[in-house]
């Protein structure tokens, strides 16, 4: 006797309810009602019907999983690319910088001034050459997940 695919759902609720709630969902009444409605074997159609119920459950499970992550690398992508012209503003700033240093530098009165301004010179040039290696890394990012 095959039973009806809700029916077979609420039995399965029924038994969640119980392992919930321990040896309290479990009273003479309840024993005696399962005892009629049921031998306690699972027939070759509930066994199925059970497999049916599991690989849909498995298969969402996987759909949803891969939502999950494909929202997750594009999130990181966006956040990547607003790191990058971040970056490009910073570089644009520094070069700037740089060849004002480089103006003063031409134009230092003194060895002590020139030597000063020259050693900003490089940690500029340092500073970008960093940020644009971080660029690049960056870029390499989303061709990686």
């Amino acid at each position: 006797m095959r039973r009806p695919k809700l029916f077979s759902l609420a039995l399965l609720a029924e038994a969640l309810a119980r392992m919930k709630n321990g040896w309290d969902g479990f009273n003479v009444v309840t024993q005696l009602i399962s005892s009629a409605l049921s031998t306690g074997i699972m027939t070759r159609e509930d066994r199925e019907e059970c497999w049916a119920i599991w690989k849909e459950a498995k298969e969402l499970l996987r759909l949803r999983r891969d939502e999950f992550y494909a929202e997750l690398r594009t999130q990181s992508i966006g956040r990547w690319r607003d790191w990058i012209e971040k970056n490009e503003k910073i570089i644009e700033k520094l070069q700037a910088e740089l060849d004002k240093c480089e103006d003063l530098a031409r134009s230092a009165r003194t060895a002590e001034f020139a030597e000063s301004v020259r050693d900003r010179i490089e940690a500029k040039a340092r500073k970008i050459a960093d940020l644009e290696k971080r660029n690049e890394e960056l870029e390499m990012k989303p061709c990686r997940s």
